[in-house]
């Protein structure tokens, strides 16, 4: 029976030790908010996290994970957000309302209205093209706020006074082909802007499906580095959703509808690591600006807190 009891030692062991290794990775910690997570924000302290779902706008601290605030303005879900350079004011978007939040108050110190997914339509072949917002930003010391759609870039001042600034056409950056019972799209679906307000990173999507794409057969993936006029083809098997910048500039983040998290070296291209703790799509992430954790959101309404593998 020793000899037993010894071979069974010695084959058990093993996976044992396997286990133990995939578990090297700490684990996320968990928020769960109302709605799909369309967008996330760290404050400029890093210390709240603010949310937005379909369902509306939400203040959590960072350290306890409780919800401090919730943002009534909306009338439904929120798309974009983002903090001013100063960290006094949140700017949230819908796809006709830009509120600014003065935080200390949590009041509404600006709104502008507009319909910032309706400024442009694309139709092939009775096939719709959508305009989805993408991204905000502060700008110009906090004087411009950019608003940015899949094919549009608004400029609106911060300060008084409702004057546009500008309205700008950036594409249609979209493709789409038939050759035979084959249908080829391309799209822009994520983007990350660069602290001075331009874009950094890119997300796109071509499609290769059959009868208008009820039979998907392929997804190619790639991040586009304007300023680099570079191209990252990365091993997402879905969409980009989501990109995030981490404060060095050494680290992008994308997030995708495969349900993974990619971390990517900038300077490279090279794949680094694969975040895996999601259960459905992966819509918004975010570093925080003292860089030590990331934040990512999903469509089941799952925030989880990741502590940044890049800093151990």
């Amino acid at each position: 029976m020793k000899i037993i009891r010894t071979v069974i030692f010695i084959f058990l062991l093993p996976p044992v030790m396997f286990l133990t290794n995939s578990f090297a990775q700490d684990l996320p910690l968990s928020i769960q908010v109302k709605g799909q997570v369309n967008n996330i924000k760290y404050s400029r302290d890093s210390t709240l996290l603010a949310v937005a779902t379909l369902k509306g706008l939400y203040l959590y601290d960072v350290m306890t994970l409780e919800n401090v605030k919730t943002l009534q303005g909306h009338t439904g879900g929120v798309n974009v957000l983002a903090f001013s350079v100063d960290g006094e004011t949140l700017a949230s978007a819908d796809n006709n309302l830009l509120l600014l939040w003065n935080l200390s108050t949590g009041n509404i110190q600006k709104t502008i209205e507009d319909k910032w997914t309706e400024y442009w339509s694309y139709d092939v072949n009775d096939r719709s093209f959508e305009n989805p917002m993408l991204a905000l930003v502060f700008t110009q010391n906090d004087n411009v706020i950019i608003i940015r759609t899949a094919y549009y870039q608004f400029k609106r001042p911060v300060g008084t006074g409702g004057r546009t600034l500008s309205n700008k056409s950036v594409g249609p950056d979209i493709s789409y082909m038939i050759n035979g019972p084959n249908e080829v799209y391309t799209i822009t679906t994520a983007l990350v802007f660069s602290p001075n307000g331009e874009p950094y990173a890119i997300g796109r999507a071509t499609v290769w499906g059959k009868r208008r794409f009820q039979e998907i057969e392929d997804i190619g993936v790639t991040i586009q580095l304007p300023k680099a006029d570079k191209e990252i083809t990365t091993i997402h098997t879905d969409i980009i959703n989501a990109l995030a910048l981490s404060p060095d500039e050494d680290t992008l983040a994308s997030g995708s509808s495969d349900k993974t998290i990619q971390l990517i070296n900038v300077a490279t291209g090279a794949h680094l690591m694969t975040l895996n703790g999601h259960k459905d799509a992966v819509t918004a992430l975010a570093f925080s600006p003292n860089g030590e954790t990331l934040a990512s959101g999903s469509k089941d309404g799952t925030v989880l807190i990741w502590e940044n593998p890049m800093l151990k």
